[in-house]
């Protein structure tokens, strides 16, 4: 009997120390964001909290840092300002990183089922140079969104009125023209996307211009609060009751920025929206995700998320996608690629000037000593191999790559690099891709 009691309150103790689903007691380094004077849905600036608290963080071997279940709020006040060139998106520096993981040997994050809310134009995940990072179980969104939505309500052959939720989406009438405003920004519309209302996919044959080649002809007056008539002999007409997307912000960072990252896993997190690309992975390797979603808000009504979904800008090892969900992204649910560069100046026998061609691509450390370059013509051929011996930037565009011997012959002026070094395996399995306006998986 001694036995049978003591056997059940071991299970007992233990049971309580386990988080569901982990299988894994909860450490002594265990840290709680609201020991650092942060409360969830006190809507108060969390940034300075996280910032002591990774801090703290780091001092300990295998730390777990925990947000008890709530809404966190992220302003640009005291964030982490960086320089950032980040693939496929625009170099607007610095990048203003909310959580800034960097340098870290291990960390988990537990979220708990928590929605983490930014404000402005803010990078809210930023792993940088960082091992065996976790992050679980959270919710990514904007109050006020970097895209913008309305509803056709009538059309007519020289206009068109749409309602516009002036709470989510705030805008003015400037030069005649629809701009949206939002926590210290405003901006343009520069393309129009049109969503059916019950469906929620995208309009047959409406492509990028759901109005027409001639749309930002247009002029625009404030007909009652929220309704909005554009002004236009549009050669294309909206459906009443249908969805206009209006995409107006640079897409100048990521939801999730991971950079020189490896062993990074990242389970049961929901992207409601970023200005630019989803999760952007760059030379990173060994990549996990999880129960990944990247959708619209639909409690919100929106039809909309974010740009790219998952985007791999040169990484390797094997990235793992399993369970995710793609939905209502202006671009490619999971997009992975590579980046070439070439040939401006044989500086030496064994030395080449070389430079970024793609301004969505430019200002990284394309290269490292001992890694495996493959030298391609214009036709694509691959024309011979080397191995890098030094990397030296000169400027955002241009560098200088030196080998550990002569490049081969009929390597020429013009031609491309490669980087073979970085090239991943990948599997993707048990994924949904809904109503997104560019390819499922582009590889």
């Amino acid at each position: 009997m001694k036995n049978k009691l003591l056997a059940l309150v071991s299970f007992s103790f233990h049971f309580l120390f386990v988080k569901a689903g982990d299988q894994k007691p909860l450490r002594s380094d265990t840290i709680y964001i609201t020991s650092y004077g942060i409360r969830p849905d006190s809507y108060e600036n969390a940034v300075p909290a996280v910032q002591a608290a990774l801090a703290d963080c780091k001092k300990s071997s295998d730390p777990v840092l925990v947000f008890p279940r709530g809404r966190y709020d992220f302003w640009p006040q005291h964030a982490i300002e960086r320089v950032y060139y980040e693939s496929n998106s625009k170099d607007n520096n610095p990048k203003c990183n909310a959580i800034l993981i960097d340098g870290f040997k291990r960390l988990v994050i537990m979220g708990e089922g928590s929605s983490f809310i930014y404000h402005g134009r803010m990078q809210p995940f930023t792993l940088d140079h960082s091992t065996n990072i976790s992050i679980k179980d959270l919710r990514i969104d904007w109050d006020i969104p970097l895209t913008g939505q309305g509803q056709v309500i009538d059309t007519a052959a020289d206009h068109i009125d749409i309602r516009i939720d002036e709470k989510q989406y705030p805008f003015i009438i400037e030069n005649k023209k629809l701009v949206f405003v939002g926590e210290g920004w405003k901006s343009g519309i520069h393309m129009i996307m049109e969503y059916e209302r019950g469906s929620h996919l995208i309009a047959p044959q409406t492509a990028d211009d759901p109005l027409g080649a001639n749309w930002n002809k247009y002029t625009a007056e404030i007909l009652t609060p929220g309704v909005v008539r554009l002004h236009n002999y549009f050669q294309r007409r909206p459906k009443p009751g249908n969805i206009l997307i209006f995409r107006h912000s640079d897409r100048d960072h990521a939801m999730i920025f991971i950079r020189h990252c490896k062993d990074v896993s990242l389970d049961h997190i929901t992207g409601y929206h970023c200005a630019g690309l989803g999760i952007l992975s760059q030379y990173s390797e060994d990549l996990s995700f999880f129960g990944v979603d990247i959708i619209p808000n639909a409690a919100k009504g929106r039809y909309f998320s974010g740009h790219d979904g998952l985007h791999f800008s040169n990484c390797k090892g094997e990235i793992r996608i399993d369970s995710c969900r793609f939905g209502g992204l202006m671009d490619d649910p999971i997009n992975v690629h590579g980046t070439y560069v070439r040939i401006i100046k044989k500086i030496s026998p064994d030395r080449l000037l070389c430079r970024f061609m793609e301004h969505w691509s430019r200002g990284m450390e394309w290269a490292r000593r001992g890694e495996r370059i493959a030298f391609v013509d214009n036709s694509m051929h691959t024309i011979g191999q080397g191995d890098v011996s030094a990397f030296k930037p000169l400027s955002v565009t241009d560098f200088e790559l030196s080998f550990q011997k002569e490049i081969p012959n009929g390597v020429a002026i013009g031609n491309g690099l490669e980087n073979l070094t970085w090239t991943p395996s990948m599997v993707i399995k048990n994924s949904a891709f809904e109503s997104c306006r560019a390819r499922g998986v582009l590889v």
